[in-house]
C-alpha cells in the first residue's frame, strides 16, 4: 500500500465510483419526486405489523458505532496480521469518512424525517436548511444505510472471495430497508446513501493502493 499526495486523494475516485453514485442519485431523485410520501404512508398504515415490528427490532444493527468500534479493533489486529492489513485499513478509513460526510450533510440539509412531517403537520419533503444537531431534521442521508453499505462495499471490493459479499448483501439490504419501513427515513434518503457509501469505499480503496 502506497501513501499518495493530497491531490491524488481529491482527484482520483475511479470512474466506477462516479457511475454508481450517479445511478443511485438519479434513483433517489425519482423517488423524491414520485414515491417517498406514498411509500411512507404504505409502511405506516398498510404494511403487515409483524414486518414493521421486526424492522424496529433489527434496525439498530446498522448503527455506526456498532461497526466503527469493531473496525478500529480489526485495524489494531491488522497492524500485526498482514493478511487482513489492507482490508482493516480500508474498512476503518471508509467508516470514518462516511461518518464525517453524513454528519456534515445531515446538519446542512435539514430534511425532516417522515414521522416528523406527519407529527408536526409539515408539507411533504420539508427542509429546514442548517437546522444543526436536530435529529428530527436529519433524514438525509441515512447514516445507518451508509454504514451498513460501506461495510458491504469494503467487503465486496477488497476480498477476492465474492461469496462473503454475496452473503452480507441480504443483511445490508434488509437493514437499509428498515429505515424507511419504520419511518425514520424516506426511500430517496436510503437510495442516495447506498450510492454514497459505495462511492466512498471505492475512493478509499483507490487512494490507498
Amino acid at each position: 500500500m502506497k501513501l499518495r499526495n493530497i491531490k491524488h486523494y481529491l482527484t482520483y475516485p475511479p470512474k466506477m465510483a462516479f457511475i454508481i453514485l450517479g445511478v443511485f442519485a438519479i434513483l433517489a431523485i425519482i423517488s423524491f419526486l414520485q414515491y417517498d410520501q406514498n411509500l411512507y404512508l404504505y409502511c405506516r398504515y398498510l404494511l403487515d405489523e409483524s414486518i414493521h415490528k421486526f424492522a424496529q427490532k433489527t434496525t439498530f444493527l446498522a448503527k455506526g458505532e456498532y461497526w466503527l468500534v469493531p473496525s478500529a479493533l480489526i485495524l489494531l489486529v491488522g497492524i500485526f496480521v498482514k493478511n487482513i492489513r489492507n482490508f482493516s485499513i480500508n474498512l476503518f478509513a471508509t467508516l470514518v469518512l462516511t461518518s464525517v460526510i453524513v454528519f456534515i450533510i445531515k446538519n446542512l440539509v435539514g430534511r425532516a424525517r417522515p414521522y416528523t412531517q406527519e407529527s408536526l403537520g409539515l408539507a411533504p419533503n420539508y427542509f429546514e436548511f442548517g437546522n444543526f444537531l436536530n435529529p428530527d431534521f436529519a433524514s438525509f442521508p441515512s447514516g445507518h444505510t451508509i454504514t451498513i453499505f460501506a461495510v458491504w462495499a469494503v467487503i465486496w471490493f477488497n476480498i477476492k472471495q465474492k461469496i462473503w459479499g454475496l452473503m452480507f448483501l441480504p443483511l445490508a439490504i434488509w437493514l437499509a430497508s428498515t429505515r424507511f419501513i419504520i419511518g425514520s427515513h424516506h426511500l430517496s434518503d436510503v437510495l442516495f446513501s447506498v450510492g454514497l457509501a459505495t462511492f466512498c469505499a471505492l475512493w478509499v480503496r483507490e487512494s490507498l493502493k
